[in-house]
């Protein structure tokens, strides 16, 4: 019938040097999950082997949170949900670190003028938007349909 669910906030340890590690800044976190799925630590030593990075690993048990491809720009795969903490003026750390890595792999492709074009647009303020009240249903994504 699956697995146990595992639901709630862990701790995770991340391993030094890692694109983890770096995106948060620090060398242990804490994240929610809601899932019943893990990763098979059978399977752990021949991954690692052909350059797999375990990256992560829930603190007290032997569960690897999160794996990362280092010959990739940036492959960073979780066990856990970060949209679940992140807010519209407080983005997940994990999604500013691959915002940030695709922007430098961009100013990389195209160079430094276009780059900063590029940065200048996305730093620009977002375009005004009417209050619901003088938008039409339509418009609000609120359109009735009959029952």
């Amino acid at each position: 019938k699956g697995g146990t669910m595992r639901l709630g906030s862990f701790r995770c340890q991340l391993k030094e040097g890692s694109l983890a590690r770096r995106a948060y800044g620090k060398p242990e976190i804490e994240e929610r999950h809601r899932h019943r799925y893990e990763f098979n630590n059978r399977f752990a030593a021949q991954l690692q082997s052909r350059g797999l990075v375990l990256s992560g690993k829930c603190v007290g048990r032997e569960l690897v949170e999160i794996i990362e491809l280092p010959d990739h720009p940036w492959f960073l795969a979780v066990q856990f949900h970060p949209e679940l903490k992140s807010r519209p003026h407080e983005p997940h750390r994990l999604f500013v670190d691959f915002v940030r890595a695709a922007l430098e792999r961009r100013r990389a492709r195209l160079g430094h003028d276009d780059y900063t074009a590029a940065q200048r647009e996305a730093e620009a303020p977002p375009a005004q938007v009417k209050p619901d009240e003088e938008r039409t249903p339509e418009r609000a994504g609120r359109v009735s349909r009959p029952a």
